[in-house]
């Protein structure tokens, strides 16, 4: 997933007041799609159960001042959740066979072109 400006900050108070059954909130997608401060204050009010969270807002959290760190429902992990074998060989060989698909003229064969410069 994207970060955009149409889901900055998706998943806030209102939202949360929205889900009936209080569930467990999972982010390992984008930090910026969950506002912190309103999960904060949803976890306060029961309004969700728990939340697993892989990403922050901040690539570099002040984790002592978080409102998310020290709660028994909430589980903060250091951006690892992508981690195994296969996507460590992937992050190698992705981008080695874009580059060698682009570098030949075969940008279809491309995974992603981003800028479409060609």
């Amino acid at each position: 997933m994207n970060l955009t400006n149409e889901n900055n900050g998706f998943f806030d108070y209102e939202k949360f007041k929205m889900m009936k059954k209080h569930p467990i909130i999972i982010n390992v997608a984008r930090g910026g799609a969950i506002n912190e401060a309103d999960l904060v204050k949803a976890l306060d009010e029961g309004l969700i159960s728990g939340a697993g969270i892989d990403v922050l807002t901040s690539e570099t959290p002040d984790l002592d001042n978080c409102g998310l760190v020290g709660r028994e429902n909430v589980i903060l992990t250091p951006h690892s959740a992508f981690y195994s074998d296969t996507s460590m060989y992937l992050l190698s060989r992705i981008p080695a066979e874009n580059i060698t698909a682009c570098l030949s003229g075969e940008y279809d064969k491309a995974n992603r072109i981003v800028n479409n410069i060609k």
